[in-house]
């Protein structure tokens, strides 16, 4: 009984300490590896939140850093997909509250490419991710760039 008892903290402990593998990499700011660990996590466990909140923002930062910009030029955008399944997975709304900071900047970014892509006539484009801005929280200023299209 002592030893299966000893086995099972064992295990807990391992898990807990590889579940926390992607905060420790994003943390120390090593994003690839952090979205790496959070991939792993979101397959173990598809509810936990928090490994889809990171792997968002690492590839936020990813997407934005001029030193990384150019090999994950997609970044900013995967940032906002992984962002629209916390809010789909979110019932209530508690989680994205509690984030708001974290959930404002992928916005924010996007609401930039959105610009970006307007001031370039990629206007397919800008209105998909508009229209995706408008979905979470439809402010003016998204309603201005919808004018700005026609």
């Amino acid at each position: 009984m002592k030893h299966t008892f000893l086995i099972l903290v064992f295990l807990a402990f391992g898990l807990s300490v590889t579940g926390q593998k992607y905060i420790a990499a994003y943390a120390s700011g090593n994003y690839e590896k952090a979205i790496k660990y959070a991939e792993k996590e979101i397959d173990a466990n598809a509810k936990n939140l928090d490994a889809y909140l990171i792997k968002a923002m690492a590839n936020l930062h990813l997407g934005t850093d001029s030193l990384t910009k150019s090999e994950h030029s997609f970044g900013v955008e995967s940032a906002f997909s992984t962002l629209k399944l916390i809010i789909k997975k979110d019932k209530s709304g508690e989680f994205v509250r509690n984030n708001a900071a974290q959930v404002d900047s992928i916005v924010f970014a996007n609401y930039e490419i959105a610009k970006r892509c307007l001031d370039n006539d990629k206007t397919e484009k800008a209105e998909r991710i508009i229209n995706d801005l408008i979905a979470i929280e439809p402010k003016p200023e998204y309603y201005y760039l919808v004018g700005k299209m026609w």
